[in-house]
């Protein structure tokens, strides 16, 4: 960020928080009046079925500063304004102003009972390695990861770490060890489900230092109803992109690129050149856009082409 822009953030900053504290009449020695209406502005956002959020943000106000507060409070309202998966994206850098996430992943879905997810409907990442997703997909760890598993069965905001020590699966040695290659050691998972439209989301951010102030929970937990919101719109309203025009041919590869096999192993499995299926990963690549052949897997499932 420029010196300029920063100036101006700043100083939007100021004068946001100039406004509040003369509306409210906010002075050192009123602050619990300060918390009480600061919350009530932002439960005034939410849904009737998420009142009850309003320990979470008075639990905030009581380990954070006025200034985290109003940005807590900003990044709530552009929740309101967010239309694009663009405008998302830039929605989640924003939030690195808030809590210091490396990694963050959006994720909307249909969502059935026993608890599960029918494969996302979008997915919205942002330096979130895509390589990791076509991995997950492929080995299946959505039936064995314990934050999916909690996630689904709650909707609650969650510390990984904390759902990990939870957990005593002998099978998850490997899921973790694989996790921990792509730097996802640490996170906070949150989200919420949509029973008008059967619907879920969950959003992921991830960052080894989240686990170090609790601070950094109650951020995320009192936007989730925001974040919920926003997803649902892009996901619920936005134009429909030109569908990719792969062919018959291309999807199988694409298919045996998504099971994890090798070129080769793919030209035995259809009979045909490995220098065939090297031509038409060229041409799956360019029609998707995608750098790798895991990205091309995960665009794959996230726009149900297979």
């Amino acid at each position: 960020m420029t010196s300029v822009a920063r100036h101006g953030r700043w100083n939007q900053d100021r004068i946001a928080l100039a406004a509040l504290k003369e509306r409210l009449s906010v002075d050192d020695q009123a602050s619990a009046r300060w918390k009480e209406a600061l919350g009530s502005a932002i439960v005034a956002t939410e849904t009737q079925r998420e009142l009850d959020r309003c320990e979470s943000i008075h639990s905030l106000a009581r380990v954070t500063g006025k200034r985290d507060l109003a940005e807590v409070l900003r990044v709530a309202h552009l929740c309101a304004s967010v239309r694009t998966d663009q405008e998302f994206s830039c929605l989640l850098s924003y939030m690195k102003h808030l809590i210091p996430f490396e990694k963050a992943l959006a994720v909307v879905g249909p969502i059935r009972y026993p608890p599960a997810f029918l494969g996302p409907t979008k997915i919205l990442a942002l330096d979130f390695p895509m390589e990791w997703l076509s991995l997950y997909f492929h080995r299946n760890y959505a039936q064995l990861d314990p934050v999916l598993r909690f996630h689904l069965l709650t909707f609650q905001t969650q510390l990984w770490s904390q759902t990990f020590q939870s957990c005593s699966d002998p099978q998850l040695g490997d899921f973790l060890a694989d996790a921990s290659a792509f730097g996802l050691t640490e996170g906070i998972t949150t989200g919420a489900q949509e029973p008008a439209h059967g619907l879920g989301t969950l959003f992921s951010f991830v960052g080894c230092n989240l686990g170090e102030n609790s601070r950094h929970l109650l951020v995320v937990d009192v936007l989730r109803p925001h974040l919920h919101a926003a997803l649902l719109h892009v996901a619920l309203h936005s134009t429909p992109t030109t569908p990719y025009r792969l062919s018959l041919r291309e999807r199988e590869v694409l298919h045996w690129v998504k099971e994890g096999k090798t070129n080769w192993e793919i030209s035995r499995i259809l009979g045909v050149s490995e220098s065939t299926i090297k031509f038409h990963i060229k041409n799956i690549l360019a029609k998707l856009d995608a750098s790798t052949r895991s990205q091309a897997a995960a665009l794959a499932v996230q726009h149900r082409l297979l």
